[in-house]
């Protein structure tokens, strides 16, 4: 007996292997297109954050060109 031979011998058996495989694939194949979504997700969340640490750094550049230009208009005085 070749180690195929039981699923020749039984077609109900070899159709419920069958079935088993394709749905086994089926379920790997979701797997896939659901990781491949969630990796798309994560790389949309990268960017966006990195977009508003480049905004956020520029802001801080900013504000501290202002406070800089500020010194040196106002002079400072005491506060009571």
């Amino acid at each position: 007996m070749t180690s195929g031979s039981w699923a020749a011998d039984d077609p109900e058996q070899r159709a419920s292997a069958l079935a088993e495989l394709e749905a086994a694939l089926l379920a790997e194949e979701g797997n896939k297109q659901a990781l491949a979504a969630r990796a798309d997700a994560t790389c949309c969340v990268i960017e966006h954050l990195r977009g508003q640490a480049t905004y956020r750094s520029q802001q801080a550049k900013r504000l501290s060109e202002l406070a800089r230009w500020l010194r040196a208009v106002l002079p400072l005085r005491p506060q009571w």
